[in-house]
């Protein structure tokens, strides 16, 4: 029997700047994390489920988000200059954050288990106690803000809008 292959989250436009064909990798790269993370909980104790499924779902509102963002982008062509410099800072952030959850749930010289408690107490750690659901949730707020950037303002100005954010 064959294995199911998602399809792509989009298929995107060849003229988006390459930063918005990074958001187009980062959501397929987020998906495929919340699914490791969905498998991860299934394979643990119920007492981890809690920040098992937090983190998951803030994971799959970062797909959504990146996805929109690309989405909305080829829409509102003129506005994504204004968005670039602000994806050049999270983008490269969400990339390391997705890379070490992957390595960590790859890490198979631990238990299921231990690799969770592994990579929550680390990354939270690593991010001077903000708990790790915590770290998608800021993640996600700055995509909202660059979302809404993008697509809330009829009449810009560059300068309007470098005093407002």
């Amino acid at each position: 029997m064959e294995a199911l292959v998602p399809a792509p989250l989009i298929v995107p436009n060849y003229r988006l700047h390459p930063l918005l064909l990074e958001c187009c990798r980062q959501a397929e790269e987020a998906n495929l994390v919340a699914r490791s993370l969905d498998q991860l909980r299934i394979a643990i104790a119920e007492t981890f489920h809690g920040h098992l499924i937090a983190l998951a779902e803030e994971i799959r509102s970062t797909c959504r988000l990146l996805t929109d963002l690309a989405t909305q982008s080829q829409l509102h062509i003129s506005r994504v200059t204004i968005l670039i410099d602000h994806l050049m800072v999270i983008l490269p952030c969400l990339a390391k954050s997705l890379r070490d959850i992957m390595s960590y749930y790859n890490d198979k010289t631990l238990t299921k288990e231990l690799r969770w408690r592994k990579m929550y107490n680390k990354m939270t750690e690593e991010a001077a106690g903000l708990p790790l659901p915590q770290r998608f949730i800021l993640y996600n707020h700055f995509l909202t803000l660059l979302l809404q950037m993008l697509t809330r303002y009829g009449t810009w100005s560059k300068t309007v809008l470098m005093m407002k954010f």
